[in-house]
């Protein structure tokens, strides 16, 4: 069976009757209803694609009924009458109404009255609130009063619906169906495998909705590709198109331009072609389009779709600014990037398509893999892996539904098992496209994040890309825009698991037969072959965090290839040297940005770092760190060596001079902070946490005039400072046992215990 949704034809009943713009004109008494009932039932009118007009104040009222607005009423289908208490009150309202009823006589227009806290009689025969108005137009409107008065009793002799219970919301709910019936509903088919089409309608719709009428409405669907974007503006076209003078849908936007060096010429004189009926004038010149389509449309209310859009210039050349439309205009843009619009469009609504939900996916693939709604039985299983592995895209899902359509159970089984090793290239290409058209900076980022970061802190995020040069405050709003990336309600980074995986196959097409030439590595078979072959010419950067502990066993000078290194987390991973060596650290590259090694094997700290290079060490758990002279290193930012148990003592500060954060939580055997610590002018966190055997505090520590933290909690052996002013401090955690409550001056903050 076909699946269709309610589309409201704007044919007229009469062939008589005036040219149909608008499917229900509503007429209230504003000062009553238009800021709650009124406009309540408007949106809700509009929701369900039931055209209205709504007078928005912006026709002058003066002494008489506008023409415009006697026009809206004859081009309406149904007039729909909110008659509140104050509604006899407004000649405005009455001469609405009678309009409204000589169309009902001359052109059959339907008429639906609502009795909204009134009592129908009351309207009929002018008493209560409607008796007074009355006794002012009998002196003032003698020769209108009569016709008023036949009309009121006219209207309140129709069928009506009364609110009286005050269950508003119920109440428009079944009004909206009485609606759809009586203007009869035309019902336009849309193919039978968009599943979930009709609410991403509804939804758009409200969009297409939420501005004036009189205005020209621009609207962004958008979202990452394969997502249903022309779909959807495809279905939105053929539902309400009806509804303008002139339509036109511009396909491909993109790939058009990407083929033709005219291309949007060739677009230009299409959508004129469209409007104005084959339109004999052609355009050889883009600003002259321009000028052309503003001279020819302006007073035309158009539908215009522009499909896969991924340029300002395209936009510009195409649907440049409002003026050049006429009133009621609707501008519909597919984009993967929802910034061209905002940069084009003062205003500018946008609907971000969403994912199809189980249901909706598993009878979207069901049709296209069974030719049915749902699998075969002995399938059931194997389809929640796919649906799973689509992730709700409908791409992935018709793609894969036509590919293992016809196919036995072993077939599927193979099917999804090489589908881990090797993505669908059809659905990667469509992805990729977005990927391609970043900047090499952005891209860098998208493939960290894909590789490494996806789920993990926008901040975090924020900081490593940083320490790598990626700019990445700018470039992540970057993906954001195009729809790579979204940061959900916690401040988390994610993207979608295919858009992931399409991250991970770019890494990995550039290394297939030799994982050294590999730019990223995350997986532990990989980094183990890497180090066992000393290889990894290409790496740029490793995050291996295997969940369960493992052990490496690799080469003395396992990373001395890897002269690109920028970043190196590593994690539950303990490496073994063979034949019983230490890891020579010297041989890490010197470009290392960011170095977070757990339970780091080596014995010193590397003093081989080009100076300026290394942004972050975190050297976590190391028990086998001894104290040793580093080289200057003018960049590093922080060093964390929590619970590095043979630490003592620092020799000196002066080679890290912007030291921002120093964390020694958890080392136990440290005895002495070296002096120059008091140099640090931009520290501002210094964690002592648990530093069991630490004695004394540096003199001078008042010269850290940065300082904003400092962690003196189970110091227990730790003596009170003298004189301990530091000018920024905010928060300073101690116990009371140690004393040091002693000597902090008054006024400053208190510390917490």
């Amino acid at each position: 069976m076909k699946r269709s949704y309610s589309v409201f034809s704007a044919s007229a009943s009469c062939s008589y009757s005036p040219r149909i713009e608008y499917d229900v004109f509503l007429s209230f008494r504003g000062e009553d209803t238009r800021n709650n009932f009124t406009s309540h039932l408007y949106q809700a009118l509009c929701q369900k694609g039931i055209y209205t007009f709504l007078d928005d104040d912006k026709l002058e009222r003066g002494k008489s009924i506008s023409p415009e607005l006697l026009k809206a009423i004859e081009k309406s289908r149904c007039s729909v009458i909110v008659l509140s208490e104050n509604y006899a009150s407004s000649r405005w309202c009455l001469d609405e109404l009678v309009k409204i009823l000589e169309c009902r006589d001359a052109y059959e227009q339907i008429v639906l009255p609502i009795f909204y806290y009134v009592d129908p009689s009351h309207v009929r025969n002018q008493v209560g609130s409607f008796e007074e108005p009355f006794h002012r137009y009998e002196q003032d409107f003698t020769q209108k009063v009569q016709r008023w008065r036949n009309a009121l009793s006219q209207v309140a002799g129709l069928a009506g619906w009364a609110l009286h219970d005050g269950n508003e919301a119920k109440f428009i709910q079944d009004f909206i169906i009485e609606v759809s019936n009586k203007l009869g509903a035309a019902l336009s088919n849309i193919s039978e495998d968009l599943f979930g089409m009709d609410s991403r309608l509804e939804k758009l719709n409200v969009c297409v909705c939420a501005r004036s009428l009189d205005n020209v409405h621009f609207i962004g669907i958008c979202g990452l590709g394969g997502i249903g974007k022309t779909t959807l503006a495809q279905a939105y076209y053929d539902w309400m198109s009806s509804q303008f003078e002139g339509c036109s849908f511009l396909r491909n936007v993109r790939e058009v331009c990407e083929k033709n060096e005219n291309g949007l010429v060739y677009l230009q004189n299409l959508l004129l072609s469209d409007i104005l009926n084959d339109f004999p004038t052609k355009v050889t010149d883009i600003h002259k389009g321009m000028d052309m389509i503003r001279s020819k449309l302006r007073r035309k209310k158009i539908l215009l779709v522009l499909d896969d859009v991924d340029n300002l210039d395209q936009l510009k050349a195409l649907a440049g600014k409002n003026k050049w439309f006429g009133c009621g205009s609707s501008i519909i843009v597919t984009t993967r990037d929802e910034s061209l619009l905002l940069n084009t469009y003062i205003e500018c609504s946008i609907y971000r398509v969403e994912k199809l939900n189980y249901t909706e996916g598993l009878r979207l693939f069901s049709h296209r893999a069974f030719k049915s709604t749902h699998p075969s039985k002995e399938y059931e299983k194997l389809c929640e892996q796919v649906i799973a592995y689509a992730g709700g895209l409908p791409l992935a899902l018709e793609v894969l539904g036509s590919f293992l359509c016809g196919k036995n159970v072993n077939q599927w089984e193979s099917a999804l098992d090489r589908l881990k090793e090797y993505p669908n290239k059809e659905i990667m290409k469509v992805l990729q496209i977005s990927f391609d058209g970043l900047e090499e900076t952005v891209k860098n980022i998208f493939l960290d994040i894909a590789c490494f970061f996806k789920g993990f802190n926008k901040n975090y995020v924020i900081q490593i890309m940083g320490d790598c040069g990626f700019y990445p405050e700018i470039g992540i709003g970057v993906l954001i825009d195009k729809s790579l990336l979204h940061v959900d309600i916690v401040d988390r980074v994610w993207m979608h698991d295919l858009l992931q995986e399409m991250g991970k196959e770019i890494v990995r097409e550039k290394s297939r037969n030799e994982l050294g030439r590999c730019s990223r590595i995350w997986d532990y078979d990989d980094l183990s072959h890497v180090l066992e072959h000393n290889t990894g010419t290409k790496v740029e950067a490793i995050v291996c965090c295997p969940e369960e502990p493992k052990k490496l066993v690799c080469d003395f000078e396992a990373f001395s290839n890897m002269k690109k290194l920028r970043l190196l987390i590593i994690r539950n991973l303990a490496l073994e040297m063979r034949d019983g060596h230490t890891l020579n650290i010297e041989h890490l590259s010197k470009g290392l940005r960011f170095l977070e090694w757990h339970k780091f094997p080596a014995e010193y700290l590397p003093s081989n770092f080009q100076r300026g290079g290394l942004v972050q060490l975190k050297l976590w758990l190391s028990k086998s760190l001894l104290n040793n002279p580093i080289k200057p290193l003018n960049n590093l930012k922080t060093i964390d060596i929590s619970h590095s148990t043979n630490i003592r003592k620092f020799e000196d500060f002066r080679v890290v001079p912007n030291l921002e954060q120093l964390i020694l939580e958890g080392c136990v055997n440290l005895v002495e902070i070296h002096p120059s610590i008091t140099l640090l002018e931009r520290l501002t966190i210094l964690n002592l946490k648990g530093c069991i055997c630490l004695q004394n505090l540096p003199k001078g520590m008042g010269l850290l005039k940065s300082l904003e933290v400092l962690n003196l909690e189970g110091c227990a052996n730790l003596k009170s400072p003298r004189n301990l002013t530091v000018k920024k401090l905010s928060c300073m955690i101690t116990n009371e046992s140690t004393g040091i409550l002693a000597t902090w001056k008054e006024g400053r903050p208190k510390a917490s215990s």
